[in-house]
Parts: structure tokens; sequence; C-alpha cells
């Protein structure tokens, strides 16, 4: 599996568990130039990463009153 993601790591950002990698697996793939994916689309994970790292981090009951 691991050879796999260094071989095609835009596998990894496009599946559904992307939000829920650590930060230093996201710092990894940021840093790669061979990611086969338009920029745009690398952005908007990237945007959907944090805020389901700030919705797991947040109190839920801050969270229910902010509209998180």
């Amino acid at each position: 599996m691991q050879e796999a993601l260094y071989q095609e790591p835009e596998l990894l950002l496009k599946s559904d568990d992307f939000t829920s990698l650590e930060v230093e697996t996201v710092n990894w793939l940021l840093q790669r130039d061979d990611l086969g994916m338009l920029e745009l689309d690398l952005w908007r994970r990237l945007v959907e990463w944090g805020i389901d790292q700030l919705q797991t981090t947040l109190d839920p009951e801050v969270a229910s009153h902010s509209g998180c």
C-alpha cells in the first residue's frame, strides 16, 4: 500500500479518507510536485481537510452554535 502511495499520491488526495489524515501526511503530499491533479482541485481538497480538522477540534456545543 505504501509503495502505491509513493507512485500515485493523488489516490490518497482523492480518497474519502483524506480529511482524516494527520497533518504530517498532508504536508508530505503538498511537498510533492507529481500529484497529477489540477491546482484548484488540490486547494479544494486542502480546504475540506482544514474544515474537517476544525470540526474535530471544536467543542461540540460551540460547533452547534456556530453553524459548523
